[in-house]
């Protein structure tokens, strides 16, 4: 049987002969980058100076003369190519949500940026039918 200090010995021979594996380089560190949202919901007022082509509804002869007047208010997301779509209808007269939606989807945005890439946004829209 060996004795403790034999132990000590082939311990330190062992160590010794062990090939130098190098720590791995150290990597500054490095803050997370923000997830790029793909949409963002933005309000009527920081939106409204935005719209590059603005459509007005038009109004057939038959539904003016029923007197019919008010507003619409669309929910709709304008996506990275300018492209307007209506999500939803959020109130308004039913017979002028056709016509609202038919003038809002040819609207056109300045592109909406998120640290310098295009995103989507989805706003509110307001058309009035005097």
């Amino acid at each position: 049987m060996l004795g403790l200090s034999a132990v000590v010995l082939i311990v330190t021979v062992w160590f010794t002969w062990l090939p130098f594996i190098p720590p791995p380089p150290r990597l500054p560190l490095q803050r997370p980058r923000a997830a790029r949202p793909r949409t963002v919901r933005v309000g009527v007022q920081s939106i409204a100076s935005k719209i590059t082509k603005m459509v007005r509804p038009g109004l057939p002869i038959d539904v003016r003369r029923l007197g019919i007047k008010g507003t619409v208010v669309l929910e709709v997301k304008v996506d990275q190519s300018f492209n307007v779509s209506v999500l939803r209808v959020v109130q308004g007269h039913p017979i002028l949500h056709t016509y609202a939606e038919r003038a809002v989807n040819q609207w056109k945005y300045e592109p909406a940026l998120f640290q310098g890439e295009r995103i989507s946004i989805i706003t509110t829209v307001v058309v009035n039918f005097d």
